[in-house]
């Protein structure tokens, strides 16, 4: 038989969704980092946050969707050769049995990556600054 549920315990619950709540607040709003949010989940008092949704963790961050979520989601499970688990959670994440490897497949997949304006940049000219060809100058050069 399952003990009921205390007032303590349900005063306990509360208070962990409100930490939660008021995390995923501060990142829409842009008060708090998702760095921020990440190291606060692992101190002793941030414990609750580890229960947070790795979607909604990306979706609450100003200018991501859902779309975008899932696919930096979808590139973090390809980058770790894995099936996506049913509800990844920032405690799946961070997991010390996982030696800092979801962690650090998430993290790369965050980081955008440098492209190159444009072919040989930066050494080569821009194609798209040079005056097309059979075009005269302002010398009179072709």
């Amino acid at each position: 038989m399952i003990a009921p549920a205390t007032d303590a315990t349900r005063s306990a619950a509360r208070d962990a969704a409100r930490l939660r709540a008021a995390a995923l607040l501060r990142l829409t709003q842009g008060t708090a980092t998702l760095k921020e949010i990440i190291e606060e989940a692992c101190t002793e008092h941030g414990r609750p946050l580890l229960r947070i949704g790795l979607r909604q963790l990306l979706i609450a961050q100003p200018r991501v969707g859902a779309k975008r979520a899932d696919e930096l989601l979808a590139r973090t499970f390809a980058a770790l050769e894995m099936e996506a688990p049913a509800r990844p959670t920032l405690g799946w994440l961070l997991d010390a049995r996982a030696g800092g490897r979801r962690f650090v497949a998430f993290c790369d997949v965050l980081v955008r990556r440098f492209e190159a304006p444009w072919p040989g940049f930066p050494f080569a000219p821009n194609p798209s600054a040079q005056p097309p060809r059979g075009t005269t100058t302002s010398k009179g050069t072709t």
